[in-house]
């Protein structure tokens, strides 16, 4: 199969331009006991501080979903001109790692790589957000790959310019073992063709057990870019982050 890397696409490093974030409007009560009713309005102070620079294109799984979400927006002062809804049920929030990794090449083509998700090897319901890759490649009629991989966006870290950094225990431990049986090389195989880092790629996998929060950052919310009129530029996998997998 070709691989993204040999056509030409890499994975932006995060501190490049993007042009929207993605997340997913909240309602697994369970991740968030005896708070909830404060989250939502928790998520529509990150849309207002966001939609000033960029679009903002949320996941909801069902009409009456976005009709909450459109009201609580509205009046947290969101402007819903800047915001983008699509119909896509998730099990959970947390975008980062089970959105897509969006990839581009110089010459503005944008796909995607859709990595499998088991819900951190711990909860019993992720069908859904392992499908969200796939729903969002038919609904922006982008071409996507997939790499019999389980692999969350937060558990990797790139510079967009062929290096990918993360750690034996987001991918190999055996707690919470996110691919039984698979071992280290064919993990950095897969990852060095299948994660879009610019050909030639270094994998760089750390053997410490530093958690991988710390490496990557715990950067809170989902970002990626969408398609100007001129140039198509696409990133997710920056996502909601509260971290408890």
């Amino acid at each position: 199969m070709t691989t993204p890397a040999a056509l030409g696409y890499r994975m932006p490093a995060e501190w490049e331009p993007h042009a929207a974030t993605w997340l997913a409007w909240p309602h697994e009560r369970s991740d968030w006991p005896g708070k909830f009713a404060a989250i939502p309005w928790v998520y529509a102070e990150v849309v207002r501080h966001l939609i000033p620079g960029e679009r903002v294109r949320i996941l909801v799984g069902d009409a009456a979903t976005e009709r909450s979400a459109r009201r609580i927006l509205a009046r947290s002062a969101v402007d819903l001109g800047r915001v983008d809804f699509f119909r896509v049920p998730t099990d959970r929030s947390w975008t980062r790692d089970f959105c897509p990794l969006f990839v581009r090449r110089d010459d503005g083509q944008v796909a995607l790589t859709n990595w499998k998700f088991n819900g951190w090897a711990k909860y019993p319901n992720w069908k859904r957000d392992d499908a969200v890759p796939d729903r969002l490649a038919k609904l922006l009629r982008r071409r996507q790959w997939k790499p019999s991989l389980v692999l969350e966006g937060g558990s990797i870290e790139v510079n967009g310019r062929g290096t990918l950094l993360t750690t034996e225990e987001c991918l190999l431990s055996p707690v919470q073992a996110r691919n039984p049986g698979v071992e280290r090389a064919a993990v950095e195989r897969a990852r060095s063709s299948g994660s879009a880092a610019a050909s030639p790629a270094t994998t760089r996998t750390a053997t410490s057990t530093t958690s991988r929060a710390s490496w990557t950052r715990a950067r809170s919310w989902s970002r990626a870019r969408r398609t100007p009129p001129t140039r198509t530029t696409t990133r997710c996998g920056r996502t909601t982050s509260a971290w408890h997998a």
